[in-house]
């Protein structure tokens, strides 16, 4: 459905335990959409391999302003995933990351996130902290 998608611009699947498989069926989708704007995936379990699939399909995709993968237990492995497949994603405005069970976290921005994404940040304390572990 969202690979035909000419309508649809935000898709909330806040707390569905889609985990990393469904993370996987949901980036060969995104692939191809270039009209969702804001995809919501909190509270999903996602963890560092969804990230991984996810990353994977954002790739080629072209009209995500909003990603939002809080509170899925991703780890330094996943949002290095992310930071590199988003490293082109000239769209992307926002990128949420917390993880699950923990309070705080880190939006990382565009234009600055595609400089912060490649940049020594993804070694700083706050993305290797226990919120992004």
């Amino acid at each position: 459905m969202l690979q035909i998608n000419k309508t649809l611009v935000e898709l909330d699947l806040w707390d569905n335990a889609i985990e990393s498989e469904g993370a996987g069926r949901l980036a060969e989708v995104l692939s191809g959409n270039s009209v969702l704007e804001q995809l919501d995936l909190r509270h999903n379990t996602i963890r560092d391999e969804g990230a991984g699939l996810l990353a994977d399909g954002l790739q080629g995709n072209t009209g995500l302003k909003v990603l939002n993968v809080a509170y899925n237990q991703i780890g330094h492995t996943g949002v290095s995933r992310l930071a590199d497949a988003l490293q082109d994603h000239f769209g992307l405005e926002e990128l949420y990351v917390v993880r699950k069970g923990r309070h705080g976290g880190a939006l990382l921005s565009s234009p600055p996130l595609l400089s912060l994404l490649s940049s020594p940040l993804l070694s700083s304390p706050l993305l290797s902290s226990p919120l992004l572990s």
